[in-house]
């Protein structure tokens, strides 16, 4: 782990443990930042388009949830209770402007055949992007608590990135 600045990484794919205020991190941060850059490089854009780190927070939030008790960032500096509460699942809870691209995505490209609402509809639309393994790992790398994260070395055994498997 390093005691470094919170600005190591460019704010779209900075970890909500950063912009909460930690003063040391390790691997972690990177695993959050392959989860962002994978979405990014299968559906076209990026996830998290903040202007400012709260904007970025508040999207980060909606998409996988308000940190519940325990959650180590809770304990973080800039962490407020105050915070809005939101129960968000990455492959349930894609916000509107993301389904509505990666619906008009798939159709311009031929995909077709999305579901429409809800969690499974939702989950395929990533699935039409990334496939099965690649949502997978997506899920596995963007977790809100860092300690729960895919570690580099587990990232990379994953089927998504296994050439001689479904992977890619």
């Amino acid at each position: 782990p390093g005691n470094l600045t919170s600005e190591v990484v460019t704010l779209w794919y900075r970890p909500p443990e950063l912009i909460l205020g930690a003063k040391e991190y390790a691997e972690e941060l990177d695993s959050w930042s392959l989860g962002c850059l994978l979405f990014e490089m299968g559906t076209g854009f990026p996830l998290f388009p903040g202007a400012s780190e709260i904007e970025t927070l508040l999207m980060v939030f909606k998409v996988l949830g308000t940190p519940d008790e325990g959650c180590s960032l809770r304990t973080l500096p800039f962490f407020h209770a105050q915070f809005p509460r939101f129960q968000g699942r990455l492959e349930a809870t894609l916000p509107e402007w993301c389904k509505v691209k990666l619906r008009n995505g798939l159709r311009a490209g031929g995909g077709g055949g999305a579901a429409d609402a809800g969690a499974a509809g939702e989950r395929e639309l990533l699935r039409a992007c990334l496939g099965e393994h690649g949502v997978d790992l997506l899920v596995r790398l963007l977790r809100i608590e860092p300690s729960q994260r895919l570690t580099a070395r587990q990232a990379l055994a994953h089927p998504f990135l296994r050439p001689d498997e479904e992977g890619l």
